[in-house]
């Protein structure tokens, strides 16, 4: 499956998120993907988005999704988690393709929603930055703290140009929650 990018370059999909869609375990997934303003760098957003779009592809009906972009905000999907049919994946694209890279980098709102709404068994959390702390928790602790009994597996996925440039909690945070973390370069002449 090749994908022409407005830049012109193609990326092959299966290259790129070669492990993103195997590591779920459980029936209910719950995405969370960062729209911040620095997701426009390297159509790192877009990138997100064909991650999303692949590992819904290949959930299937028996799997439900629920979907959470951030910023400085959270931003849910409307409906309830939804079976991963092929009718409720292009029900849900309007909505995916219509968010655009804008504000901070805080996934807390979400991450919040998701363990207390959302009663999910795996999330996946994609980012391309350093998360902001200001006076809150850090992410990595309060996912410690929300997954206490550790039934939730927590994958994470970080697209930019160098791994130095990820937060430095997407591993342990992936580690530490039965998950697996993954580097994505955002940056690839293909």
């Amino acid at each position: 499956m090749l994908i022409k990018l407005q830049n012109k370059r193609i990326f092959h999909i299966y290259l790129i998120f070669p492990k993103i869609s195997e590591n779920g375990k459980g029936t209910r997934y719950v995405f969370i993907l960062d729209s911040s303003g620095s997701m426009r760098i390297d159509k790192r957003l877009q990138l997100a988005k064909l991650a999303l779009y692949r590992t819904l592809g290949k959930l299937g009906p028996k799997k439900e999704f629920f979907i959470y972009f951030y910023h400085s905000a959270s931003l849910p999907m409307e409906d309830d988690p939804l079976p991963a049919t092929e009718d409720n994946i292009a029900r849900v694209k309007p909505w995916v393709n219509a968010i655009i890279a804008a504000g901070g980098t805080d996934p807390r709102g979400a991450l919040r929603e998701a363990f207390g709404k959302q009663q999910p068994d795996t999330i996946w959390l994609m980012t391309d930055g350093i998360f902001k702390v200001g006076n809150d928790l850090p992410v990595r602790r309060l996912i410690a703290d929300l997954n206490k009994d550790k039934k939730v597996r927590v994958n994470t996925v970080g697209f930019g140009r160098k791994l130095e440039d990820m937060d430095k909690s997407l591993a342990p945070i992936a580690s530490e929650n039965d998950g697996s973390f993954e580097f994505i370069n955002s940056n690839l002449d293909v």
